[in-house]
C-alpha cells in the first residue's frame, strides 16, 4: 500500500504537520504574554518584598504552560495518527485498522504497525524520541513528580514535525 493524499485541503500529513507549527506558535506566544506581563508587574511590586513572589510566578506559569503543552502535543500526535492512518487505509481501500489496544502494545507500536504495513521507515530518532516522551507522561501522571521543561517540549515537538513532513515527502497526489 501507498500513502496517498486527495489534494491540499485533506488531512494528509502536511496539514497534521501545519497544525503542530501552529501549537508551537501558540506557546511561544503564551510564554511571550506571561514573561512580557510578569516583567511588568515585578516592576509595579518591586517597591515591596514581592519581587520574589513575581518572578516565581512567572516561572510557575511559564512551567505550567510548557507541561500541558508536552503532554497535549502528545495526545494530538496520538489522534492524529488514528485519523491518518484510518484515512489512508480508506484510500487504499482495505479496512480501516483496529486500534484497540493488544496486549503489552503502545500506541506507538500500533504506528509502527502501520508504518510497516506501508512500507515505511523513518528516521530512528523519531519514534524513539516519542515513545520515551509517552514513558514520562506517564511517570508524570502516575507520580505527579515529573514536569517537562521547555527542551522536552521542543525536543517532542521536534520529533512529531518530523513524523509528519516525512510522511508528506512519501504521499503520492491521486486525484
Amino acid at each position: 500500500m501507498n500513502l496517498k493524499r486527495r489534494d491540499l485541503k485533506s488531512k494528509g500529513a502536511a496539514y497534521h504537520c501545519s497544525q503542530a507549527g501552529r501549537r508551537e506558535d501558540a506557546v511561544d506566544g503564551a510564554i511571550e504574554v506571561i514573561s512580557r506581563d510578569a516583567t511588568r508587574w515585578i516592576e509595579l511590586l518591586s517597591a515591596g518584598s514581592l519581587d520574589d513572589f513575581a518572578r516565581t510566578t512567572d516561572a510557575w506559569l511559564v512551567e505550567t504552560l510548557i507541561h500541558g503543552a508536552w503532554i497535549r502535543e502528545y495526545y494530538e500526535w496520538e489522534k492524529a495518527t488514528k485519523d491518518y492512518f484510518s484515512e489512508q487505509h480508506r484510500l487504499n481501500g482495505s479496512p480501516a485498522p483496529a486500534w484497540k489496544n493488544r496486549k503489552g502494545w503502545s500506541h506507538v507500536d500500533f504506528v509502527r504497525d502501520q508504518l510497516e504495513i506501508f512500507s515505511i521507515s523513518l528516521s530512528p530518532h523519531i519514534l524513539f524520541i516519542v515513545d520515551r516522551n509517552k514513558s514520562y507522561i506517564d511517570a508524570a501522571k502516575q507520580d505527579g513528580e515529573y514536569f517537562a521543561d521547555e527542551k522536552q517540549f521542543r525536543e517532542l515537538h521536534a520529533a512529531i514535525a518530523d513524523f509528519w513532513n516525512e510522511l508528506a515527502s512519501l504521499e503520492e497526489d491521486v486525484p
